[in-house]
C-alpha cells in the first residue's frame, strides 16, 4: 500500500515480476598494463607528445651534423660545334668547335663553433623538455587508469558480495 501511494497508483495493482533475479553483466577485466598500452597508443595528446619527441630528436641530430663539413662534387662537360667552315689561320681561330669538361671537389665548413655549440645544446634541452612532457602526460594517464581500474575491480567484488547477500536473503 505504501508503495502504491509513493508512486501515485492508489487502486491499481502493481505488476511485479514473479522472480526477482539479479544477473550481472559478465565482463572480463584484463591486466592493467594492457589498458595502459592501449591508451598510450590511441590517445591523441600522447601521440602528439611522441611526435614532438621524435622531431626534437631529429633536430638534435641535425645540429650535431653541423659540426662536420659539407663535401660537394661539381662537374661540367661542354660540346660546341659550328656549321661555319673555319680555316686554320692566324687570323681565324677555331674556338667554335670545342669539346671540354671540368670537375671540382669542394669543402664547405663553417667554423663558427660557439654558435653551433649553443644551437646544439639548445636542441638537446628542447629534446629533454619534450621527453619530460611526454613522461608527465603518460604518468598522469597511468594514475587515472589505475584509479579507474581499481574502481572497476572494487565494483566487481561488490557485485560478488551483493550476489552472495541476495542468495543469503532468499
Amino acid at each position: 500500500t505504501g508503495l502504491r501511494v509513493a508512486i501515485a497508483r492508489q487502486d491499481q495493482p502493481l505488476n511485479l515480476p514473479a522472480t526477482m533475479t539479479l544477473t550481472p553483466d559478465q565482463a572480463t577485466v584484463k591486466p592493467l598494463e594492457s589498458y595502459v598500452q592501449a591508451a598510450i597508443s590511441s590517445r591523441p595528446e600522447l601521440l602528439i607528445e611522441q611526435h614532438k619527441v621524435a622531431v626534437a630528436s631529429a633536430n638534435v641530430d641535425r645540429h650535431f651534423a653541423e659540426f662536420f663539413p659539407d663535401l660537394f662534387l661539381a662537374g661540367s662537360f661542354t660540346v660546341a660545334a659550328s656549321t661555319v667552315d673555319q680555316t686554320d689561320t692566324v687570323f681565324s681561330s677555331t674556338v667554335f668547335n670545342a669539346v671540354g669538361g671540368g670537375g671540382a671537389l669542394g669543402l664547405k665548413w663553417d667554423l663558427d663553433i660557439p654558435s653551433k655549440v649553443f644551437r646544439y645544446r639548445k636542441a638537446q634541452s628542447d629534446l629533454s623538455r619534450a621527453q619530460h612532457e611526454f613522461t608527465t602526460r603518460k604518468s598522469v594517464l597511468q594514475v587515472h587508469l589505475v584509479q579507474v581500474y581499481e574502481d572497476v575491480v572494487a565494483a566487481q567484488e561488490l557485485l560478488v558480495v551483493r550476489e552472495r547477500a541476495m542468495k543469503a536473503a532468499k
